[in-house]
């Protein structure tokens, strides 16, 4: 199990208020138990640190072109308990994604 801080990157494939899905090409590490995770929104500015989410789902898409190896995992997480200040960051997230989502 890796110590210390590390990055995993995906791309948010679904986000609700209740959890998100996340594909990632490549990824080698197993989700663990209390970790922290950080949600950003670049292009708005936005960005939620320090939440705790829980996997729920994990699913090998073979044959995916973005990956060198051609496997691709997408996971399910559902989001742990969130202070208030999280919940208003949350609620700015999933408008800025509704409408970016929108113009696509």
């Amino acid at each position: 199990m890796p110590k210390g801080r590390y990055r995993l990157f995906g791309i948010v494939m679904d986000l609700s208020s209740g959890g998100l899905a996340v594909e990632s090409p490549g990824l080698k590490v197993q989700p663990m138990e209390k970790v922290e995770y950080a949600l950003s929104i670049p292009h708005a500015g936005l960005r939620l640190e320090r939440i705790q989410m829980a996997p729920v789902s994990d699913a090998i898409l073979a044959d995916h072109t973005d990956s060198e190896d051609g496997v691709c995992h997408r996971r399910g997480f559902c989001f742990g308990p969130m202070s208030p200040a999280q919940q208003e960051r949350l609620h700015r997230i999933l408008q800025s994604y509704t409408d970016v989502s929108l113009l696509d």
